[in-house]
């Protein structure tokens, strides 16, 4: 895709949570749409998974989608830390006017409760 009048001003970033219940194994984020006349151009995702509270808890993967477009991220390693999991990347992934993105995760072992954490950055460019 070509992008054009890329203005630095129109930086996006955007942090949401879910929650995942006891016997549920995947979960979804949905993002605001993106504005008629504009393209998000994602540039970089990140997940922490919290209140993992066995390793085979720990998320397995993530994936970005907009529409019938998606982008898959498989983890072998995820980073342990002090409140679970963390992975991240960094990518080039279009989100259409009118559109909203969507970050999707699962998880390896349904039993417990959890949560996830997902923060995408990018910019807005001006789409035809």
């Amino acid at each position: 895709m070509l992008t054009r009048n890329v203005d630095a001003n129109e930086l996006w970033q955007k942090t949401l949570d879910v929650s995942l219940d006891d016997g549920i194994g995947a979960a979804q984020i949905d993002f605001d749409f993106v504005p008629t006349g504009k393209a998000l151009v994602v540039e970089h995702a990140s997940v922490r998974f919290f209140n993992a509270t066995v390793e085979t808890q720990k998320p397995s993967a993530f994936f970005l989608q907009s529409g019938s477009s998606f982008q898959y991220f498989q983890f072998s390693n995820f980073v342990p830390n002090f409140f679970g999991f963390f992975g991240d990347v960094a990518t080039k992934f279009y989100v259409f006017p009118n559109t909203n993105l969507k970050v999707k995760i699962a998880r390896q072992d349904v039993t417990g409760l959890g949560s996830f954490e997902a923060t995408v950055t990018g910019y807005l460019v001006n789409y035809p």
